[in-house]
């Protein structure tokens, strides 16, 4: 229970450490801290067949990225947009097209 523990904070200071530096980076005014929000599974995260995950025993997600802390240790999925697509624009019709994302890429480490 120690080792999870000091894996989940450990975890939680490097998540932060990077979203603070991307906000740096992004922004010339400092907002608050950023955060690592760890939710613990209720029995809410089911795998691609809807069948529970009980290995899963805390998630989260940040910025493109979602977080499983699981009982053999932890998971990262990243996201990507791989291609865009020109659609119109539903809002204002007859005015330019938009671009939306065509194909998404997803990597789990």
């Amino acid at each position: 229970m120690k080792k999870i523990l000091l894996l989940i904070m450990l975890t939680a200071k490097i998540i932060c450490f990077g979203q603070s530096a991307a906000n740096t980076k992004s922004s010339s005014v400092k907002n608050s801290e950023p955060t690592a929000v760890f939710e613990e599974n209720k029995g809410q995260m089911k795998d691609q067949h809807w069948q529970p995950r009980q290995d899963v025993l805390y998630y989260g997600q940040s910025e493109g990225m979602n977080y499983y802390i699981r009982t053999t240790g932890m998971s990262y999925q990243l996201s990507r947009i791989e291609s865009w697509k020109e659609e119109d624009n539903k809002l204002r019709p007859g005015k330019e097209k938009r671009k939306v994302p065509n194909e998404i890429g997803t990597y789990r480490v």
